[in-house]
């Protein structure tokens, strides 16, 4: 048998210089990663404000649920907030809707927030509230209910019989209305939207989120609004005489 052969001896590494890049194929990947981000960062940016108003969406519809179940509770009326008028003509000074339904019937103080609400806050700001004894999370308001106010005037859903309002899939419950000192510790601007004009519309191509008495979530721009109102095809005053 003959001997094995022998494990021949490694190659010495090599001393030349080191093979890189030239200034050619530098530039070539530079402007492909150009390319590429040029694509991409709008995808992105498209993709990021879709979410976003598809979570507005989502949060329209739990405080429409939320609404549902207040309404179950109180022998079908909607929540008062600030500015709606009680049955002697007085009008609500003491609270305002999202504090009737948080945390009682919404839990989560993310719920009212729109993800595209950056206004912050102005003035004094507390993290925290009591209310009923409990210490609360303090949170931004984006919603409001829609209906026009004024004087003795208050043609909201709020504080309404749900059953004596006409036409739900045509009447808005709750909109989007943004506003820097909206929160969930106090009443400010419990009253608004009371017109469409004071609707914000923080969606892509100038659109926000409507939720209907009937649950429904429409999108919806502020010419659109305005068509659909004066067209019948949308009721911003629900309890209006003309909605009759």
């Amino acid at each position: 048998m003959p001997p094995p052969s022998p494990i021949p001896a490694a190659r010495p590494l090599s001393s030349g210089p080191a093979l890189g890049f030239t200034l050619t194929e530098l530039l070539v990947v530079i402007a492909i990663v150009g390319i590429l981000a040029a694509i991409l960062i709008p995808v992105a940016g498209h993709a990021r404000d879709a979410a976003r108003t598809t979570q507005c969406a989502s949060n329209l519809r739990q405080l429409y649920q939320a609404t549902a179940l207040y309404t179950a509770d109180h022998h079908g009326a909607y929540p008062v907030s600030y500015g709606t008028l009680n049955p002697d003509g007085s009008k609500v000074t003491a609270t305002a809707w999202w504090m009737e339904l948080f945390p009682a019937y919404c839990s989560s103080p993310d719920v009212f927030k729109c993800p595209t609400d950056d206004t912050g806050f102005s003035g004094t700001y507390k993290a925290t509230w009591t209310r009923n004894g409990q210490t609360l999370p303090n949170g931004k308001v984006s919603y409001g209910a829609a209906g026009h106010q004024d004087g003795s005037q208050d043609f909201k859903a709020l504080g309404k019989k749900a059953a004596l309002l006409p036409f739900p899939a045509l009447s808005v419950l709750y909109t989007e209305q943004q506003n820097a000192d909206k929160r969930l510790s106090e009443t400010w601007y419990g009253n608004q939207p009371r017109w469409p004009r004071e609707v914000t519309f923080p969606h892509p191509g100038g659109r926000a989120n409507l939720v209907f008495l009937d649950g429904h979530v429409a999108l919806l721009s502020s010419d659109g609004l305005n068509q659909a109102v004066t067209a019948g095809r949308l009721v911003f005053d629900p309890a209006s005489p003309a909605a009759r």
